[in-house]
């Protein structure tokens, strides 16, 4: 069976939490430790720009946190340009330009084969520190916002009069929503929101996915396995400075390396 492959590039948003270590009394000490959070959208269920007025699709990792990305197109410049324009179709209002954002390459990984592809993951990293202009809470709290008022432009206007369904699908992805929202997790508790798709994937992992597999007939969640591996490789790293030294001492592989890539597999 002939495989395909198929690029594409995320971004990993993360901060860094610090809290006082405990004495052996229970009070604090001096000393801190540090551990990272992760900045993940939640994306829809249903794929709305696949879909017809007849017919449900329904989205690759229906319901679940995943981080901001998406596949390379012929326009992008750079990985890094495929990662800043994902992130900002995405999280839809976020004020991130190629000007503020500062981003590092982490590594690459090969997903397992799906429907005769595979999806190469270009994953960079961002630090909050580095990218407080839009990677703030108020930052986040507008993206929410503008997320909920997307959507309920979509359902008040565009479905309800039907005219959705005649629109280009240039048109359909500017109207219509891919992520309910975003929000900051300790990264341990992402990894098991995604540890959690591989052994209990009949479970939902909140009311709104469960609410959202009922309506479209869903019954099992997609595995996250990539993500739950970028996320353990994060983790594994300390501490923090070491994961910072790294990022910064590496490079994203150039397009034409990236096309090389593609040819000798």
């Amino acid at each position: 069976m002939e495989i395909t492959i198929v690029n594409a590039a995320t971004l990993v948003c993360v901060r860094e939490r610090r809290a006082p270590v405990k004495k052996n009394d229970g009070t604090a000490s001096s000393a801190s430790s540090s551990s990272w959070e992760v900045l993940l959208g939640q994306s829809e269920v249903k794929n709305w720009l696949r879909s017809t007025d007849k017919l449900t699709r329904i989205m690759r990792y229906p319901g679940e946190w995943k981080f901001p990305g998406g596949v390379v197109d012929d326009c992008d410049a750079s990985l890094e340009a495929t990662a800043l324009r994902e992130l900002q179709e995405e999280f839809a209002g976020i004020p991130v330009t190629q000007q503020n954002a500062r981003m590092y390459f982490f590594l690459e990984k090969l997903t397992r084969p799906i429907q005769s592809k595979r999806h190469r993951m270009f994953n960079f990293i961002a630090f909050e520190d580095e990218n407080t202009t839009w990677m703030s809470d108020d930052a986040i709290a507008a993206v929410n916002a503008t997320l909920a008022e997307k959507r309920a432009a979509f359902e008040a206007t565009y479905l309800a009069d039907g005219s959705f369904w005649r629109m280009s699908d240039d048109e359909k992805m500017r109207v219509s929503p891919e992520i309910h929202r975003v929000q900051w997790f300790p990264i341990a508790t992402a990894m098991d929101m995604m540890q959690d798709t591989l052994v209990d994937p009949y479970t939902p992992l909140d009311d709104w996915q469960k609410q959202e597999f009922d309506r479209y007939g869903v019954s099992k969640r997609d595995p996250m396995y990539i993500t739950l591996r970028v996320l353990q490789e994060i983790a594994e790293i300390h501490p923090s400075d070491a994961l910072r030294a790294k990022v910064k001492s590496t490079r994203a592989p150039t397009m034409d390396i990236v096309l090389a890539l593609n040819s000798s597999l």
